[in-house]
Order: C-alpha cells, then structure tokens, then sequence
C-alpha cells in the first residue's frame, strides 16, 4: 500500500479524491465527527498494556499500546502515557472549531493506526495578486505510538497544485504568539486543553493577514533565472566553481530538478519569486530522493515517497 497505509487503515473524504485514488467518498460538502468515524471504521478503541521481560519480570519503567480491534501493539511508551482515543480528539476539536466555521474535509489512519489525522476547510482563504487562491485549513494529528504530541495547526494550500506550505519568514514572535499550531503531550490533562488551543488558534486572522502580505511581496518580486541559480547554490551549498551541469551525482540532478521547476512546475512561470518559493516547496513535497540514489530523485515507490511523507 502507498503512503504509509496498510490493509487496517481507512481513509474518508468530502469532494475530489485527494490521495493515491483511496478513501471513502461521503456525499455532501462536509463531514460531522460521527460520519467521519463511521466512515473510516475509527471507532476502534487503543488500551495500555504492561510489558514482561523474557523472564517474567515486569517492566515498570514502560508500557505498550494495543489496538483492540487488530490486537496490535502500535508502540512503546513510557508509564505515565495517556491514550486519546480517536472520538477524544474528534470531540476535542469539535470544541476548538465548534463556531460552524469548519467543515470537515479528510480524515484517515496511517501506518496501521499508528497515527490518525483530520483536515478541515474554512470557509475564507487567501486571494493573491496575481489571482491564485490560498484555501486555509486546520490538521490535527495523533499519534498512538508515543512518536508525536496531538497537535492542530493551521495549514494553508495552494489551490493551483494543492501543495501544503509554510510562509518562508518565520521569527521568534511568531513562535511565542502560537500562530502556527497547538501541542498537547500525551500526559494526565491533555482533553482539558480545549480552552488554551482555542486561544492559540483564535490568533489564526492575525497569521492569514500576515501570511497575504508576505506571500503578495513574493507575488510581486521579479525573480529570474540568475536569481534562481544563484538561490539553488546556496540552497544545495552547490561547489561555486562549477556550473550546475558540472556537479557531482544527486546534486547535480537536484540543482536541475529546482530550477526546471521554476520555469515550469505547477503554477509556475519562472517570472516571481513567489515561483522560486513554490519551485522548492514542489521539489521538497514530490521530487526529493532518499539518500544519495539519483534514481529516487522524483520516484514513485513505496520507500521514497513515504519518506517524503514523513
């Protein structure tokens, strides 16, 4: 299965099928929590399991979780662990977006369970000046295998070639206003965080005028092909004594694969420097190899692009 699915995931979606041609289409514009879990099969439960060593012994230290359904153990974690179930986090989100203003877009598990995510669409977005659209969403993701924090976020994506992306400039008031997302670990009070994540994502208008106008000054920068070449050397940390044709190996063939992406990825014109960002953001979400293979550089199979998932 690609993507990191297995033949114990599901997936389910409102409109186009968005994701290697799988998932359950639900009729409508939206998703509720209950056609959401109904769809998908989310209803399953995850418990806490002690571990024993070879010998008997207990571990006290660590414990397992365990899918119900499949009896899986899905991950290793430590003692004071707290599940969130798949309708806790549901329902938690339903609490953070409750005003109506999110419709329920995809939902789906990966990596048997391991981990489940949500995507939901407001209503507004973002309309540039060169009059491509910037749809705005929130995605919140869990984990139950100890690997990640739930976490919701904003994420917004270009419409042109349904590319998820962050804006480039990012500073330290950013961070400490909370614009990008909320963490909550896996501790004794996680579900009565509802408050504090409506707080942080409340700040999301503040973020979305910011993300316009930065995105907008990209839109609007002429950008060339010099200016791309030389963004590629510092990108890659290419030789400077060499053309790109002259690199060595999987360098060579990425410095290629960016600046081909800047004169003619999805959307692009090789003209702004709103191309050059969306060229690199292309390579890193559907070209970039694993390892040193030139082969992988914008290969199709299992191993790579669930490395690019990653």
């Amino acid at each position: 299965m690609p993507a990191g699915l297995t033949n114990t995931d599901e997936m389910a979606y409102v409109g186009q099928m968005p994701w290697h041609g799988l998932g359950v289409k639900v009729e409508g514009d939206a998703m509720t929590a209950a056609q959401a879990i109904e769809a998908t099969g989310m209803d399953w439960t995850v418990s806490i399991r002690p571990l024993y060593l070879s010998n008997g012994a207990k571990v006290d230290s660590a414990v397992a979780t365990y899918r119900n359904d499949t009896h899986e153990v899905l991950g290793v974690i430590g003692n004071r662990y707290q599940t969130v179930q798949n309708i806790e986090g549901f329902n938690l989100f339903d609490a953070v977006t409750g005003t109506g203003e999110a419709k329920y877009h995809t939902v789906g598990t990966l990596n048997g369970g391991r981990r489940i995510w949500l995507l939901a669409k407001f209503a507004d977005g973002i309309l540039l000046d060169n009059g491509e659209q910037i749809d705005s969403y929130m995605l919140l993701m869990n984990s139950h295998d100890g690997s990640s924090a739930l976490t919701m976020r904003w994420t917004d994506i270009r419409v042109v070639c349904q590319n998820t992306f962050e804006a480039a400039k990012r500073d330290r008031s950013d961070t400490q206003k909370g614009l990008q997302r909320f963490y909550a670990r896996h501790t004794r009070n996680i579900l009565l965080k509802a408050n504090e994540a409506r707080e942080i994502l409340q700040l999301q208008t503040e973020y979305r005028k910011t993300l316009e106008e930065e995105i907008n000054t990209l839109v609007d920068k002429a950008w060339d092909a010099h200016d791309m070449e030389r963004l590629t050397y510092t990108l890659l940390e290419l030789d400077t004594t060499r053309p790109i044709d002259a690199q060595n190996g999987t360098t060579k063939v990425n410095a290629e694969t960016i600046t081909g992406l800047f004169r003619s990825g999805i959307g692009n014109s090789g003209k702004s420097a709103w191309d050059a960002f969306n060229a690199v953001t292309e390579f890193t979400s559907h070209y970039k190899g694993h390892g040193r293979s030139v082969d992988t550089i914008g290969a199709t199979d299992e191993k790579v692009v669930n490395n690019r998932l990653n």
